[in-house]
């Protein structure tokens, strides 16, 4: 779906498994996706837009009832904070 540059960190991918109805959050990330979003300029480079951008997609709706509901899956707990943080500043907006 798409990808998360946030605090520095390597990129975070953000994708979905339809045949089990799962979203997932992990290190793994299409090298070729065509979504990555920032937070911050230290985190803006070419080819990644900027937070703002992010709430326009259907796709960010779709990740923000599926972490609602619990029907997010992280890698770890470091990436699951990280999200968090992601997901309160993205509501501050």
């Amino acid at each position: 779906m798409f990808s998360l540059s946030f605090l520095g960190v390597q990129l975070i991918g953000v994708w979905s498994d339809y045949s089990k109805g799962k979203v997932f959050v992990s290190l793994d990330y299409l090298k070729e996706t065509r979504y990555i979003f920032s937070i911050t300029r230290e985190d803006n480079r070419p080819n990644v837009m900027m937070l703002k951008a992010l709430k326009q997609y259907s796709f960010w709706k779709f990740f923000e009832q599926n972490f609602i509901f619990g029907n997010v899956y992280f890698e770890n707990q470091k990436i699951k904070a990280e999200c968090q943080e992601f997901t309160r500043i993205i509501k501050a907006f």
